[in-house]
């Protein structure tokens, strides 16, 4: 390890398949070796974050001794390596050193060139210059900073997809979905974010069972519209059951407001109140004539002195 002026840490040293070499516990920066193992050069600022890294392998094992800078900021890094090694850290430019033993080797590397290690999580497909990529995997490419100097960029790229559910279910009257109250049957829509960050389309297949509260009058009778309930006939205001009064049609044997409950596939809905009057009146009308007609009787019976058995002719 070594610090340069602005205490900026260079660290070099081995791994084998791949690495992760961004400190952060978030942020994934990662390398994979060439083949065997492969030196790593990591360059973290004075609070430890990283700036940049790359690793130096080829078929064999490459490993690095020690690594130093100078006051330019040029990096030397001495190691050892084996049949043939890339020491270019540039994609597009390779330097084999071909060698059939172990050899040691001095490597320079200059402040201009830079390697970045980019971890991206995106949804469907990345943009990653200019080309578009749909699955995951380990991209890289070198770009050209603003100083005319080429920028190796990794890039450790996650997709996403988006996801769909559709989900069936009834309500009385109405339905809250997705803030908006629903009183009508159909298919529904909202777009919510899932767990990866993607869009999560929902679509709510609904249906909304409403009850006719109307009720006919005929006479003292009292008949629910709806049909294939169940019923409850209450008094009014105070919504009163009235006990056996579950028919459709409900025949009240007192004067009064009357209102019915109808429960039907799992829905309760109550009717307005329904003013009913003149229960007995045609029952005590018919007792009066009763009345009247026996007292004439028995007066046309004492004003004739006749027995009344004699106004009756009975045959067989």
């Amino acid at each position: 390890m070594d610090l340069d002026a602005d205490n900026n840490m260079y660290i070099t040293g081995v791994f084998e398949d791949s690495i992760d070499l961004n400190p952060d516990p978030i942020v994934y920066e990662y390398a994979i070796s060439h083949g065997l193992e492969d030196c790593y050069n990591l360059k973290l600022d004075s609070n430890g974050n990283f700036v940049w890294g790359h690793n130096i392998g080829g078929l064999q094992d490459n490993i690095g001794f020690q690594i130093a800078v100078d006051n330019a900021k040029n990096v030397y890094q001495v190691g050892s390596f084996l049949n043939s090694v890339d020491f270019n850290p540039d994609v597009n430019a390779v330097h084999y050193v071909n060698t059939t033993k172990s050899s040691l080797y001095l490597l320079k590397l200059s402040q201009c060139n830079s390697v970045n290690y980019t971890s991206v999580n995106a949804c469907t497909s990345y943009l990653f210059n200019g080309n578009t990529i749909y699955n995951s995997g380990l991209y890289a490419d070198t770009l050209q900073n603003g100083n005319g100097c080429d920028s190796l960029v990794y890039l450790s790229l996650t997709i996403n997809q988006a996801s769909q559910s559709t989900f069936t279910t009834s309500a009385c009257k109405s339905y809250t979905f997705n803030n908006q109250n629903i009183t009508a049957s159909g298919n529904y829509f909202d777009t919510l974010v899932n767990a990866q960050g993607c869009d999560s389309i929902i679509t709510l297949q609904l249906t909304i069972n409403n009850l006719n509260t109307n009720v006919t009058q005929s006479g003292t009778n009292l008949t629910a519209v709806e049909t294939a309930a169940s019923y409850q006939w209450v008094s009014c205001p105070n919504y009163t059951a009235i006990p056996l009064a579950i028919a459709q049609t409900f025949i009240p044997d007192a004067n009064g407001s009357y209102a019915v409950i109808i429960n039907k596939n799992f829905c309760q809905d109550t009717s307005t109140c329904f003013t009913v009057t003149g229960v007995g009146f045609g029952e005590s009308l018919t007792e009066n004539y009763i009345k009247v007609f026996l007292i004439l009787l028995i007066m046309y019976c004492i004003l004739n002195q006749v027995h009344p058995s004699h106004l009756f002719d009975y045959s067989i």
